[in-house]
């Protein structure tokens, strides 16, 4: 009995070092980019509506693989069932301590190489150190005049999954000698498209913002989604980020009509909390379709459908919107370009050699035909259109070479009620998009700050362009009191 309870203990120990590699090396391949928060708040935000492609990779490469890895190892150090002779048991002892010894190390390599990718040193040190950046530069929306046209415009904000502006050309910007994204690039080239340098880039990516949950928040309340690491969950939910005054909350006193559509379960990260109880938007998520008929109860691919049917349902939802008496905000996001390899629907050309390039290429022309539908409409003299990618891509292999480049999200903005000559070489992150969404539908805003965000169509600089980028990004990064007690749970 105890010979047995101690093969037990013995193959317990090496699955767990098995998983803990795999497991690592899983994480990098899946969130590369996203940061030790964004892994965070995906594991504590609700799982509804993960695609089962991911949730099935880690099972497979992980769960399976490290138990098939523990029993091979397991009967190898053993010499149970495998015709290796050894001649004596000193022999047999040391051939077990190496290949444990080689257990180990691999899975040691994997868990550096994953802390790295995540930055994990960095976070712990930024919850070792506290920020004031909250006290000395958060604006408080509901404290600031902001003033809408006689005419209030409509908004269109269209949310592009992992969109980079590294996809343009060279020439650009970009690092593709023929872009992967040529109709995208030349709506940045023919309208409104703010950059950190000279060409084409997006803004700076800080903490908190490079996921989708935590950019989508972002760009329409003016701060991060940082959680704390302690505690077992975000209780926040159902009132998500309860103290933030988000562009919804300023649009909705203002009557709008709003709608969240998107080809996934808006329930997954609390999307569909979020945007309920910050401006009561109307959730049409891939669960809204199925109530409408748009799709079968039995369809599901990827994360739930795929964006040529988006962007048709897009248009329904378009016309019904314009043939009310409010103006309206809708905000869509799509999916396809979904790391690790997007997925590949019809109509989609094998013009490149990788899927992801494939995928990307169609999503550009995908997007492209909208925005040209979108021009043809009574309604657009009167709308304001933001297209903005998310964040950078998460997938490991793609693009993981660009050694010292820069990769930052896709931005475009198409008949702003504003004009501005300071787009090129500024230093903006994913925040500053909530004022300037709000003045590029032509709202003027007392002190031009909202959040921790600045107008950039104004001529205030930035907190990045007063403080430095490397300030704000740490003072992001560091713990907060005040965004805390404040904004993520709501105190007083």
């Amino acid at each position: 009995m105890r010979k047995k309870l101690k093969n037990i203990a013995v193959f317990i120990a090496i699955y767990l070092i098995s998983f803990t590699g795999l497991s690592s090396y899983w994480f990098i391949n899946h969130f590369s980019g996203v940061g030790i928060r964004g892994i965070i708040f995906t594991l504590k935000a609700p799982a509804e509506g993960t695609d089962p492609a991911i949730v099935s990779s880690f099972i497979i490469q992980v769960l399976i693989a490290g138990l098939v890895i523990s029993i091979i190892y397991f009967y190898v150090a053993r010499l149970s069932h495998l015709k290796i002779k050894l001649k004596n048991r000193e022999r047999r002892i040391k051939a077990s301590i190496a290949a444990l010894i080689v257990l180990v190390g691999v899975s040691s390599i994997n868990v550096v190489n994953a802390a790295q990718a995540v930055s994990l040193m960095d976070y712990i040190d930024s919850q070792i150190n506290r920020s004031t950046i909250y006290e000395d530069y958060y604006v408080d929306p509901q404290s600031v005049k902001i003033d809408f046209p006689q005419q209030k415009r409509n908004l269109i904000y269209i949310v592009l999954e992992s969109m980079e502006s590294t996809f343009t050309s060279v020439e650009n910007g970009g690092v593709f000698e023929h872009s992967l994204i040529p109709n995208l690039e030349k709506l940045q080239q023919d309208n409104y498209s703010f950059s950190t340098n000279d060409l084409n880039a997006g803004e700076y990516t800080v903490g908190g913002t490079g996921f989708t949950v935590g950019s989508l928040v972002a760009q329409s309340s003016g701060v991060p989604l940082t959680l704390p690491i302690d505690g077992n969950s975000y209780t926040g939910f159902g009132t998500f980020l309860p103290g933030a005054y988000a562009i919804g909350n300023v649009l909705e006193a203002n009557g709008y009509n709003q709608v969240f559509m998107c080809g996934s379960d808006a329930d997954f990260g609390g999307r569909s909390s979020y945007y309920t109880t910050h401006g009561n938007y109307e959730i049409d998520d891939y669960n809204y379709a199925i109530e409408r008929g748009w799709i079968p109860e039995d369809y599901h691919v990827f994360w739930g459908y795929e964006d040529t049917k988006l962007l048709e349902f897009s248009k329904i939802r378009l016309a019904e919107l314009a043939s009310e008496d409010e103006p309206f905000n809708f905000t869509m996001l799509t999916v396809n370009t979904h790391s690790p390899e997007g997925w590949v629907e019809e109509g989609c050309q094998d013009l490149y050699d990788e899927q992801y390039s494939n995928v990307i290429h169609f999503s550009d022309e995908q997007v492209s035909d909208f925005i040209e539908w979108i021009q043809q409409q009574d309604f657009y003299d009167n709308t304001t259109i933001v297209i903005k990618g998310d964040h950078v891509s998460m997938s490991s292999e793609y693009l993981s070479d660009l050694e010292g480049y820069t990769r930052t999200p896709y931005n475009a903005i198409i008949n702003p009620a504003v004009t501005t000559d300071n787009m090129k070489n500024r230093s903006f992150s994913h925040m500053d998009w909530y004022p300037t969404t709000l003045a590029a539908m032509g709202a003027t805003i007392e002190g031009d700050r909202l959040g921790l965000g600045t107008n950039l169509f104004s001529t205030v600089p930035t907190l990045m362009e007063e403080l430095s980028v490397r300030t704000v990004a740490g003072q992001i990064c560091n713990k907060s009191d005040y965004y805390d007690n404040y904004l993520l749970y709501g105190g007083n």
